[in-house]
């Protein structure tokens, strides 16, 4: 008897395994940025939401590249690759013996048991929770460096003192304002750049004021 899959169990199965990843991808990034401009991670932490909302924005992209590729592979294969082959095959009766020949030399001719049936399905199955973590911790390195790379420009925008009004936002810090790079905010604290002092200021996400882009 045939065991019935609950759609819910499945579905929230996926949801907490697609969060999960989401949630991972978001902190690798945020950490790349953050270590490489020597930021604090436990001033700058951010809410949950907002990990996975991020996590949602940066990896859409890749995501929907790849999803693409693999579209357009399956397209190939079944459109061309598989009808291309049976047609070959059907042409000619000794193509199709050696097509045969070939099919045994890999696979063999004896019937597996269902014990080694089960067993090689098991193995499979490993393989592929393996390949997954191969992937899960590649995506990770990626989005890392991504994080990274942001920083970087960031730090060349302060090299070459290319910022525009834009990028800067005034911050009142014992009743005293200062006119800071804006760099990013966590959910409890923020952090700029004194461009004058070239430190690195924490501060309250209360305190920031910046001209509203009004339209003319």
């Amino acid at each position: 008897m045939k065991k019935t899959r609950n759609i819910l169990i499945d579905s929230g199965v996926s949801l907490a395994v697609i969060s999960a990843f989401l949630y991972c991808v978001s902190t690798a990034y945020y950490r790349g940025f953050l270590h490489s401009l020597n930021l604090e991670p436990n001033i700058l932490d951010r809410n949950f939401q907002h990990i996975l909302y991020n996590g949602f924005l940066i990896s859409f992209s890749p995501a929907l590249g790849t999803l693409l590729a693999y579209f357009l592979y399956r397209i190939f294969y079944s459109h061309v690759i598989i009808p291309g082959i049976n047609d070959y095959l059907r042409k000619n009766i000794q193509r199709k013996r050696k097509f045969i020949k070939i099919k045994f030399f890999l696979y063999g001719k004896r019937q597996d048991s269902e014990i080694e049936k089960k067993e090689k399905k098991h193995s499979i199955f490993v393989g592929y929770i393996f390949f997954i973590s191969i992937l899960v911790i590649f995506s990770l390195v990626f989005f890392e460096k991504k994080g990274k790379t942001k920083a970087t420009d960031f730090v060349k925008k302060i090299e070459m003192q290319s910022f525009t009004k834009n990028d800067y936002v005034t911050v009142t810090i014992n009743n005293n304002p200062h006119k800071l790079v804006f760099i990013t905010c966590g959910a409890r604290s923020c952090a700029g750049f004194d461009n004058k002092k070239k430190e690195i200021v924490y501060f309250n996400p209360t305190d920031i004021t910046y001209g509203f882009p009004l339209q003319k």
